[in-house]
């Protein structure tokens, strides 16, 4: 009677089960991920590329990383490519045209690869982080208003203690008013003149108010949709 060698266990067909299983991973991931050696020639690229370069795979194979990113691409990665080849993992962001013409963000990192205690090439993971940055950007904008909620608060908080103080002023020069008829005038130009001064305190608050809504700068496309 015989035995399989799925049954066995053979480590080497496991082996080979495993690197199939990681090259079909690869395969699916919508991330460009490439291996470049240490003469920044490409040895491996996923299907991604399609997507990302709007190359086939197999012809990427063989090139050198400035044949397969183009001289303006590469002109942008050189310095983080040298770093990379000299074993410092490097991780950039920046603006991306795909070939169909779509603007992403990218989050690159180049990881090195390490033999014998040296640096041989490293992978190339490039990750679409479009939605990310637009989260970052309406959180950054959600905490701009909040600091200009916040001043305006303190500016009205302000006004209403100068009022209060100047209502409270006129109050009193009213009950004055009441008791000492003969004063009536005197006192009627006290109150009057403080609640001109109140009035324009309200004044010159609220256009100072308008003029900070009128400085905000419109939101671009009158929103944050699309």
């Amino acid at each position: 009677m015989t035995t399989s060698t799925r049954e066995r266990g053979d480590p080497v067909n496991a082996e080979q089960r495993d690197a199939e299983f990681l090259a079909e991973l690869l395969e699916a991931l919508p991330s460009l991920v490439a291996f470049v050696d240490r003469d920044e020639r490409t040895r491996y690229v996923n299907r991604a590329v399609r997507v990302w370069i709007g190359r086939e795979p197999e012809d990427c194979v063989g090139m050198t990383l400035r044949e397969f990113l183009g001289d303006d691409a590469y002109a942008l990665v050189r310095d983080h490519v040298a770093a990379a080849s000299a074993g410092r993992r490097q991780s950039f962001r920046r603006a991306t045209v795909l070939p169909g013409g779509e603007v992403v963000h990218a989050l690159t990192e180049y990881v090195p690869r390490w033999r014998e205690g040296r640096p041989d090439g490293f992978t190339v993971l490039v990750t679409d982080v479009t939605g990310q940055e637009r989260a970052e950007l309406a959180l950054a904008e959600d905490q701009l208003l909040v600091r200009e909620l916040r001043s305006r608060s303190r500016t009205a908080a302000t006004l209403t203690d100068d009022v209060l103080q100047e209502l409270f002023a006129i109050s009193l020069h009213l009950e004055r008013l009441r008791r000492f008829p003969e004063e009536a005038w005197t006192v009627a130009d006290k109150a009057i003149g403080s609640l001109s001064g109140t009035i324009e305190t309200l004044r010159s608050t609220v256009k100072h108010l308008v003029a900070d809504v009128e400085r905000r700068p419109p939101e671009p496309g009158g929103g944050r949709d699309g």
